[in-house]
């Protein structure tokens, strides 16, 4: 969440399991994340580890970060890309006047868009 946070900026919030349980969560939890808040433009991602799942690269999901600017797309693109792979270079769409997709140095798919009409 650190990496998404200084590429992405706003304010990022985490809160371990250790400081919500105590000594009353599970032994060798502690220090896993209860919840992970980034906040920024208008928008939020939330994350939290998952003591049940084995950790992997990641995963069956993409995220989709919209922004409201092109300039502000190509940042958070090349931001989000370097280390990792694209897919998609940004590039004009009939519903957005960017959008891209790749894949970041941890494995996790993200697209970023332009909202309609930036």
């Amino acid at each position: 969440m650190e990496a998404y946070r200084s590429v992405l900026g706003g304010d990022l919030t985490i809160t371990t399991v250790g400081e919500v349980l105590g000594e009353q969560g599970p032994p060798g939890e502690a220090g896993l994340v209860l919840q992970a808040t980034l906040a920024f433009d208008r928008y939020t991602i939330m994350g939290s580890d998952d003591p049940a799942v084995e950790p992997t690269s990641g995963g069956a999901v993409t995220i989709c970060a919209t922004v409201g600017t092109i300039g502000r797309a190509e940042a958070v693109f090349a931001g989000l890309a370097e280390g990792g792979r694209i897919e998609a270079p940004l590039a004009p769409t009939f519903w957005s006047p960017a959008f891209g997709t790749c894949t970041d140095r941890f494995g996790v798919r993200w697209m970023v868009t332009v909202a309609d009409g930036a």
